[in-house]
């Protein structure tokens, strides 16, 4: 015992300097420790010599106010960004080839400055539970191109979604079956296989059974 507080006390491990031996529990030893915020607390040795508790807890509680404080969608759009630039830059995400593989880029403006994105987000619509979405499915991710919408909105502007174009009016099969109360099922049918003419499978009556 007598070497092992000779070498720990009086050590500084983060915001913490251990002050004295505190009390053996099984085979761990606890030490009393001074936070440089003032407060005293006992931590177990290991978890100072490993780095795992480095104050009294004020370092943890402060971190949690200083994001509480942060302006509404911060920390999401982080998340957004980085998942943005992922499928542009990193050739190992798993929709690289959806998106950096197809010349998918995000502009200069916003790759050089994630505050800038933060900044354009915040006065363009951001809320949370919307994701962004570029207007031109083939076109970067820049001011002039993108979009905060509801998901469902964004699913029609995937580039797996077939728009149907009829008198003028492109939609998807989902928005055409909406408007023409026409289950999807049918409409899908319809045209996938029985090979229907557009005007056909639009205009039709559904019989009812």
């Amino acid at each position: 015992m007598g070497k092992e507080r000779v070498n720990i006390i009086g050590k500084r491990f983060g915001n913490l300097v251990v002050l004295s031996h505190s009390h053996t529990n099984g085979y761990t030893r606890y030490f009393l420790c001074q936070c440089d915020c003032g407060n005293q607390t006992i931590v177990a040795k290991n978890a100072l010599t490993t780095g795992k508790q480095v104050s009294c807890g004020c370092l943890r509680n402060k971190r949690i106010a200083d994001q509480n404080r942060l302006p509404n969608g911060y920390l999401r759009l982080g998340k957004i960004y980085r998942a943005m630039k992922n499928r542009c830059y990193d050739t190992k995400s798993n929709r690289y080839n959806r998106y950096g593989a197809r010349g998918i880029k995000i502009c200069d403006e916003w790759l050089s400055d994630i505050n800038a994105f933060r900044k354009w987000s915040i006065e363009n619509g951001y809320k949370d539970g919307l994701s962004i979405d570029r207007i031109d499915n083939n076109g970067d991710y820049s001011p002039n191109n993108c979009r905060w919408v509801e998901p469902a909105e964004q699913s029609n502007n995937t580039s797996k979604t077939v728009m149907i174009e009829y008198n003028g009016k492109t939609q998807t099969l989902t928005q055409w079956a909406n408007e023409l109360n026409i289950p999807k099922s049918t409409l899908h049918n319809r045209l996938r296989v029985h090979g229907w003419s557009v005007e056909r499978a639009l205009t039709q009556p559904v019989r009812n059974h």
